[in-house]
């Protein structure tokens, strides 16, 4: 649980608001700030306080012409990385964009609210590796308050607001 628990307090640091279904939401007590919920539905009622009832899936791929007429966009990410406190941006999700043009677009977004589900929480980036030969691990998704690193080769995209909805119990871990 150690590693998870890192995780979060490492999103919430960055100022991101972090919800987890579980079908026991006493496993997580000891984790502060958290909503702990036992269904999608009190996620979403959540999310809807947080981030308002505007929302729309985010397509990179299909750009909404106006990002700033939504509360917040949604969108799956490739997953999270444990023992770094990050989400991975999965880089397929963009290879058609450049990335000058993804941060322009993206900063425009009021609130992201990603989603964490099925088999997408990593102890490492050397587990995704290990995964998906070939993957680019470069591209992160971080909260608000998140301090840039010295590293010229990640790219990091900021929101206004990010909200990180993460279903329990994982698939590929044993925490």
């Amino acid at each position: 649980m150690k590693p998870f628990q890192f995780f979060i307090k490492s999103l919430q640091s960055q100022g991101a608001n972090v919800i987890i279904i579980k079908d026991t939401p006493d496993q997580f007590s000891e984790i502060e700030e958290a909503y702990i919920v036992d269904d999608w539905f009190k996620s979403w009622e959540i999310v809807d306080r947080l981030a308002g009832e505007k929302r729309r899936m985010l397509d990179l791929n299909e750009w909404h012409e106006n990002p700033t007429e939504f509360d917040a966009f949604e969108m799956y990410v490739g997953g999270g990385i444990m023992d770094r406190g990050l989400l991975w941006f999965d880089y397929e999700a963009r290879a058609s964009k450049d990335r000058i043009d993804v941060q322009a677009y993206l900063k425009d977004i009021k609130h992201l609210v990603v989603l964490l589900g099925g088999a997408d929480l990593f102890l490492s980036t050397v587990d995704v590796q290990k995964k998906w030969e070939n993957t680019l691990i470069k591209d992160f998704v971080v909260g608000p308050d998140f301090s840039l690193p010295d590293s010229t080769e990640e790219n990091y995209f900021s929101f206004k607001g990010l909200t990180v909805i993460i279903e329990w119990p994982r698939k590929n871990l044993d925490i």
